[in-house]
């Protein structure tokens, strides 16, 4: 949620599970295939196959 002119806009949040733990990790807005997130002290490049993101450790 976030404030756009003067009323509230909502959008889909694009999630994906640590490969490590299974914490489920809240995307920013605008992530692509490619970008490096980090989780359990590990880094991971995300994917996205099939409509969905997944991390893949580096």
């Amino acid at each position: 949620m976030r404030a756009e002119a003067g009323r509230w806009a909502a959008t889909l949040a694009d999630r994906v599970s640590c490969p490590e733990c299974g914490r489920v990790i809240t995307l920013r807005e605008g992530a692509k295939a490619g970008d490096v997130i980090e989780c359990c002290g590990r880094r991971y490049r995300l994917t996205f196959e099939y409509g969905a993101f997944a991390a893949e450790a580096l």
